[in-house]
């Protein structure tokens, strides 16, 4: 699930920073001018460290 974490700047011009869980494990965050575009960057994130962590031979 994604939760965001903090809104800043003014109305017209937001930056949202977002983290990304599954369960309790933050898995990435992102931040951009909109909450998809923050979203989207977490995900990214997440991804990369998902991937490597199963390619670590001390991954679980």
């Amino acid at each position: 699930t994604y939760h965001v974490l903090e809104e800043s700047g003014p109305d017209h011009d937001k930056t949202y920073l977002i983290e990304v869980r599954i369960g309790e494990e933050a898995l990435g965050t992102g931040s951009g001018h909109t909450k998809k575009e923050a979203e989207q960057q977490a995900a990214a994130e997440g991804m990369r460290k998902a991937k490597s962590t199963s390619n670590s031979p001390h991954g679980s």
